[in-house]
């Protein structure tokens, strides 16, 4: 996309969830993006588009059908600052649970 004189800059969190053999979800994976609208509302839609785009299905080498699917768009903010190191883009509080699930390693099992 262009820069529009009209156009900012907004950090869009969006969802995407893995199924395998069609069996309930398994991982979630939360992608932060830049997306360059000229509204909230447009963000939002250009951030689903770009989850969508992501959207992909494999087999795995042992045999398992793999598929990560674009789930929501769960939050839009703009950027009202320009891009810099060290610049904090977003921070969001957690519950002792979710802050604990964060820090144990994913197995694959």
């Amino acid at each position: 996309m262009t820069q529009d004189s009209e156009n900012n800059f907004y950090i869009a969190f969006i969802l995407s969830r893995s199924t395998r053999d069609n069996s309930e979800p398994g991982l979630w994976e939360e992608c932060v993006a830049v997306v360059e609208a000229s509204s909230e509302d447009e963000a939002t839609r250009v951030a689903a588009a770009f989850g969508r785009e992501r959207q992909t299905s494999f087999t795995s080498i042992d045999g398992t059908l793999i598929a990560w699917e674009f789930h929501s768009v769960t939050q839009v903010s703009m950027l009202e600052i320009p891009l810099k190191n060290g610049y904090e883009i977003s921070s969001r509080h957690l519950r002792n649970d979710e802050a604990v699930s964060l820090l144990r390693p994913i197995d694959d099992d």
